[in-house]
C-alpha cells in the first residue's frame, strides 16, 4: 500500500512539473481579468515576481517584487503563471510600453530589472527611436542605472555623437 501511494505521489509531482514547464513554454501573458503573477530571473541574480492586474482584457496596474524593489503593503490574491523565460517576460511587457499610459513607467522598471542584454537593447531602442519624450527620458534613466558594459558603451556613443572639435581648456576666450 505504501509503495502504491508513493508511486501516485511521484506521478502527480512529475505531471505538475511537466504542466508547469509547458505553461511557461507557451507564455502568452495573463488571460482573463484579475491579478496575475509570474516569476522570472532578475538582473541581481535572484528572482523577480511580476504582478499585473487585468481589467476588460487590458493591463491596468503592474507591481514588481525582488531584492532590489518591492511595492510597499502589496498583498493580493493572484493567478500564478509560474516561472517564465526572460525573453518571454520582456516580450509581453514590451507590448505595454506605448502608447503612454499609467503602466508605462512600471513596465520600463520591470524590463530594466531583467538580466542579460535584452533589457539594454529594448531601452536603447526606445531612447533612439521612441516618439514619446517622457518614455524616452525614463528609458534613458533605466539605461543609465544598468551595470551593463553594453549600456555604458551605448551611453558613451550617444554623448560622444554631439561633440564638436575639442579645444584645450582655457583656449576659448
Amino acid at each position: 500500500m505504501k509503495t502504491t501511494l508513493r508511486i501516485v505521489v511521484i506521478v502527480v509531482l512529475i505531471a505538475a512539473c511537466i504542466s508547469s514547464e509547458s505553461l511557461s513554454a507557451d507564455f502568452g501573458g495573463p488571460a482573463g481579468d484579475g491579478w496575475h503573477t509570474w516569476r522570472v530571473a532578475a538582473a541581481d541574480g535572484d528572482e523577480l515576481q511580476i504582478y499585473v492586474s487585468i481589467e476588460l482584457g487590458e493591463p491596468l496596474r503592474l507591481r514588481v517584487r525582488g531584492n532590489s524593489v518591492c511595492s510597499d503593503n502589496f498583498d493580493v490574491e493572484a493567478i500564478d503563471l509560474g516561472l517564465v523565460e526572460v525573453d518571454q517576460s520582456i516580450g509581453w511587457l514590451q507590448k505595454h510600453i506605448t502608447p503612454r499610459s499609467e503602466l508605462s513607467s512600471d513596465v520600463l522598471l520591470a524590463i530594466a530589472l531583467h538580466p542579460g542584454d535584452r533589457p539594454v537593447t529594448v531601452l536603447a531602442s526606445i531612447v533612439k527611436f521612441g516618439t514619446d519624450r517622457k518614455i524616452r527620458e525614463e528609458a534613458l534613466f533605466w539605461l543609465g542605472q544598468s551595470d551593463s558594459d553594453e549600456a555604458f558603451a551605448i551611453l558613451d556613443r550617444m554623448l560622444s555623437a554631439g561633440r564638436g572639435p575639442r579645444y584645450p581648456v582655457g583656449s576659448l576666450h
